[in-house]
């Protein structure tokens, strides 16, 4: 990683600042620089590529900060706060990093997109199968309910013939409905044989 950063600091124990690094300022900002510089590269290499991209809007400012303070109270100098103005890859392997990321990001989709194949093909066989059983279940109501429409008729046609003169009468209402049928048109005559049950019933016979 390419790392550009800067630091603000002061004096603020003159005596401790002139005993340990004799009054110098230049032996003062060595020893910022290498106390930051060696803050800054345990942290990088301490993290994951993707959590020092995400690091780079103050994260690692903060950690580095945490890291230098104290060492540096010891030489009476206090630190305001450390800035990363610039974070970024060397240009040499930047574009086989990039091309690494997006290959992982696209095996990652892919599994992703596996996962969801995956669970859609099993709610569509868990649907497939509530609609067959759904199906069965509807089709065996249907045979239920044709067969108790069959026994009610049964029923009804047996307690129809069950006298004569219930079986008179509901062959006089057949034959009648048979009539009705038959007249279609603006032709309303009906010509009956002789032997014909509604004609018997019609002469009283």
């Amino acid at each position: 990683m390419v790392a550009d950063s800067y630091v603000l600091w002061k004096i603020t124990d003159p005596l401790k600042f002139a005993q340990s690094l004799s009054s110098s300022l230049s032996n003062a900002e060595s020893r910022i620089d290498t106390v930051v510089y060696n803050a800054l590269k345990t942290l990088i290499g301490s993290q994951a590529q993707n959590d020092i991209i995400n690091s780079r809007s103050g994260a690692l400012s903060s950690d580095i900060m945490s890291i230098v303070t104290r060492p540096m109270q010891e030489y009476g100098i206090t630190i305001l706060a450390v800035e990363i103005k610039r974070l970024d890859l060397p240009n040499d392997n930047k574009t086989a990093v990039f091309n690494r990321m997006i290959s992982e990001r696209a095996q990652i989709a892919a599994g992703y997109v596996a996962e969801g194949e995956e669970e859609s093909q099993k709610i569509q066989n868990i649907t497939n199968r509530e609609i067959q059983i759904s199906i069965s279940q509807a089709k065996a109501q249907a045979e239920t309910l044709v067969a108790e429409g069959e026994a009610q008729y049964m029923k009804i046609l047996s307690e129809a013939y069950s006298t004569a003169e219930r079986k008179d009468f509901y062959e006089f209402i057949r034959s009648l409905d048979a009539v009705k049928i038959s007249l279609t048109g603006d032709n309303k005559t009906v010509i009956l044989p002789l032997d014909s049950p509604l004609t018997r019933i019609l002469l009283g016979e």
